[in-house]
């Protein structure tokens, strides 16, 4: 029945307009409508129904988004839906004086007011030409379906009492209201102190009417699991079993068993079927069997199914339909089945996965993939760091192990060690740690022959090592400076930086290696890190004379290793630009940033040039606070722009810095991560689409009173843009937000903080704002200390005192380990030498 409402929805909308009018045919092509843009809150509602041929526009190139729709033209609609003859004679007989006899609308006011749908503004006055509100719209509505058998009963408290404007919702629509939200059948129009407005009396336009036809349509509405009914190439998903097959063991990051119990345990979270899970060894391979095949399995073998790997990318992942057998596979050397899993629960199901047991569902009438479906997602990002913040797997995008890195970061002094070097007892360079020594080593000459020809062969002895245990799969090698400022300032040295700068020697090597061993391995790319001195990429050919170069070559000692005048890097180099030398608080590309020390006009210009000179740039984004946790991180809206501005010059990926398992979460991390792996996976999100990815984690992770921390964070990006921060220097309670600012909306975000806390859905969302809290609470002692400290007085102390107590107090109710009291805390101590 519901389906056959919701068709019946769609075939009638055309009537929402002016007067009935004919809707377009579905076969006819979409219409373009110039007041319909993309970005706008109601584009994709409007131009889905446009798509089905189920709205047309008011002209031929104009759909009038804000045009208002009236009471006689939706209960007109409802009449439709219902196959209503409203041209019988029991129709004809009105009982509003508005209403006269033979009206296009007659016969459907006396049908919706004879079947409690809706009844006159007066005792015989219906106000058949009045604009409908929100709230008469969705009363309506609610009405109708109640009275076709749609289960109306399911609200939720929290998500309607989280609105700020619920008092001006009549008491006659409360119930239906209630409903909407709870099934987000209608959103808010805005927010006013983090509280989502319903604005039930305004009028409803027919973008609204669009935006809602979707969601009523797409929708399970009522439904007691988000997924109505899953249908793999015609059979319901009951039928099923699932059957994992295996992987090569030191490749997969993933045992095969624990993707197919992953799947397992999301599809019936979605849709209440839980199904078995079998090795393909436990079932025999049986022709026509209905079977969810994960990984390669026995039933290849048997010739039931053929999966063609040939050319899968590293991490490729695929998912396809043969008959019976839904197939989830990758080339099954890294982690591409699981991905491949996380795709299909994506695509079919509305999964969202936004990492560290947070995530959610969207609400789907039914979902399916036909037989014949072949899907292959190749992963838009590599890296080598989980995205996660704990945990043993990752989220929406490749894990450990996607993409094998050879050698951690920070080694060359490593790979110049002949042998008889010895850095805490390890002489091979297979065996470097990172983060051992490289503070306290300058790099190695790079322009010494003695010294390259080392490099490189020690780089060669890896690769033959690491290309054999990965049986010629796809790899990259990592050849990566230290993090300090030493290089080498030899004459020949500081000859070659005066022709190309400071990063030219490194630049050099990176080019020398993947030159020697290019052909030999085709499956190897070298990766450079833009990092520190290395920041600034090297001057192109066209920013140096040909006088100069052949001044250069004629003075150069060293035959063998000559640099180019083109230092630009061949199609097996990838270069990783760190972000940490940006100011946090402006886009990469905003001309206003006057931050003297990390400008991003400075920055700006460094990414064009080593777009300039490689193909592959990724970006080692320092996404989250990496130290100093109980400072918030305001920087969402500069992550789009930057990954936006990135995207379009030459981003292939990303890596994560910070917040990777040894911190905790009072810097929005799950927040900032996801986002991260979002935008580098689609960097043309448009704001409103960025603003969708923001607001559906805030969702998963704090309840219905997410809102209330969205707008905690606006105000901290507003406040923050004033000032100049940036990661590293994040160092005290005021590097970001003034002691000024802070103390002007401290009791602003307070009332924020606990408002997101009294609308959380769960005990588990509600720890996760007290985590939040934790910020507001530290920077109330440093207030405090700060008073103090300017005045001296015992009263003052004694008040910060109080406040200091409370803050541990706060912290160590959380129940987590992560939230404690601080090492070095005492009552009396300044808040900045407690220590983390």
């Amino acid at each position: 029945m519901m389906k056959r409402i919701l068709s019946l929805i769609l075939c009638v909308l055309m009537l929402i307009g002016a007067v009935p009018a004919m809707a377009v045919s579905a076969d006819e092509p979409v219409k373009s409508f110039t007041d319909v843009k993309k970005g706008k809150w109601y584009y994709e509602g409007v131009m889905w129904c446009a798509e089905q041929g189920y709205m047309d526009g008011t002209s031929e190139t104009t759909f009038s988004p804000s045009a208002e729709m009236t009471r006689a033209m939706l209960v007109t609609v409802l009449a439709a839906i219902a196959d209503v003859n409203t041209d019988a004679e029991e129709y004809q007989q009105s009982p509003f004086t508005d209403v006269k006899e033979g009206k296009w609308y007659t016969g459907a006011v006396v049908w919706a007011n004879a079947n409690g749908i809706a009844n006159g503004i007066s005792e015989d006055t219906f106000g058949y030409k009045n604009a409908i509100t929100r709230e008469t719209l969705v009363l309506m509505v609610y009405k109708f379906l109640d009275m076709q058998g749609v289960d109306v009963s399911y609200v939720n408290e929290n998500k309607y009492n989280a609105c700020g404007d619920t008092d001006r919702v009549h008491d006659w629509a409360v119930d239906a209201v209630k409903w909407a939200i709870t099934n987000d059948i209608i959103s808010g129009t805005g927010t006013v102190e983090g509280a989502p407005q319903i604005s039930p009396r305004a009028v409803a336009t027919r973008a609204q009417i669009a935006v809602i036809v979707k969601a009523m349509l797409e929708k399970n509405l009522g439904g007691e699991y988000p997924v109505g009914s899953l249908n793999l190439g015609g059979t319901d998903i009951s039928e099923f079993a699932i059957v994992y097959g295996e992987t090569d063991e030191y490749r997969g990051s993933f045992v095969v068993k624990d993707i197919g119990e992953y799947l397992r345990d999301h599809i019936a979270a979605a849709t209440g079927v839980t199904l078995e899970v079998y090795s393909h060894t436990e079932l025999e391979p049986v022709q026509g069997a209905k079977e969810i095949l994960i990984g390669k399995t026995n039933r290849e073998d048997a010739g039931l199914v053929t999966v063609d790997r040939e050319g899968l990318e590293v991490s490729a992942a695929l998912y396809e339909m043969q008959g019976n057998y839904l197939i989830i596979a990758s080339n099954e050397k890294y982690s591409g089945t699981y991905i491949a899993a996380n795709r299909f629960l994506e695509d079919v199901l509305g999964f969202v996965d936004y990492t560290n047991d947070v995530y959610a569902y969207a609400s789907i009438a039914s979902a399916s993939i036909e037989d014949g479906t072949r899907v292959i997602k190749t992963p838009h990002m590599d890296h080598f760091r989980n995205l996660q913040i704990n945990g043993d797997y990752p989220f929406v995008f490749p894990s450990d192990g996607s993409i094998t890195f050879c050698n951690p970061v920070h080694h060359i002094p490593m790979l110049a060690c002949d042998g008889n070097c010895d850095y805490d007892g390890k002489r091979d360079p297979n065996n470097y740690s990172h983060h051992v020594y490289h503070h306290m080593e300058a790099d190695p000459c790079l322009s010494d022959p003695e010294v390259l020809d080392i490099i490189i062969k020690n780089v060669g002895s890896i690769l033959e090592k690491k290309n054999e245990e990965y049986d010629g799969a796809p790899f990259l090698f990592w050849f990566t400076q230290g993090d300090g400022e030493a290089y080498c300032k030899c004459k020949t040295c500081a000859a070659i930086y005066r022709v190309w700068g400071r990063c030219a020697t490194y630049t050099m090597a990176l080019n020398f290696i993947a030159e020697t061993y290019g052909e030999q391995y085709p499956n190897v790319k070298f990766v450079g890190l833009g990092y520190k001195y290395t920041i600034t990429p090297p001057k192109s050919a066209d920013e140096i004379s040909d006088e100069t170069y052949e001044k250069f070559v004629a003075d150069y000692p060293n035959d063998k290793y000559v640099p180019k005048k083109d230092m630009s890097g061949a199609d097996n180099t990838i270069v990783m630009v760190c972000t940490d030398t940006s100011c946090f608080s402006h886009a990469i590309d905003d001309p206003n940033c006057q931050n003297k020390s990390n400008s991003n006009v400075r920055y700006h210009e460094r990414w064009l040039g080593w777009e300039s000179l490689f193909n592959e740039l990724y970006t080692w984004d320092y996404v989250n606070c990496d130290t100093f946790v109980h400072n918030p991180l305001p920087n969402i809206y500069e992550m789009w722009q930057n990954y936006s501005f990135m995207a379009e010059h030459g981003l292939k990926g990303m890596c994560v810095q910070g917040n990777d398992g040894d911190c905790d979460y009072a810097d929005f991390a799950i927040l900032h991560t996801y986002l991260a792996a979002a935008l580098a996976r689609d960097g043309s999100k448009t704001e409103t689409e960025f603003n969708t990815a923001v607001n559906g984690c805030l969702k998963a992770q704090y309840g219905s009173g997410w809102s209330y921390l969205r707008e905690y964070i606006d105000q901290l990006e507003k406040l923050s843009s004033e000032n100049e921060w940036h990661v590293w220097t994040m160092n005290s309670w005021n590097d970001i937000l003034t002691e000024e600012q802070w103390a002007n909306n401290i009791e602003y975000f307070n009332t924020l903080i606990n408002n997101a806390y009294i609308y959380a859905d769960t005990d588990a969302q509600k720890t996760e704002v007290l985590k939040v809290g934790t910020q507001l609470r530290y920077i109330e002692a440093c207030l405090a200390y700060s008073k103090y400290a300017a005045s001296n007085s015992q009263a003052d102390l004694e008040a910060f005192q109080q406040i200091s107590q409370a803050y541990v107090d706060y912290v160590e109710s959380i129940g987590d380990s992560d939230y404690k009291r601080p090492e070095n805390w005492t009552n009396s101590r300044n808040p900045a030498d407690w220590g983390w």
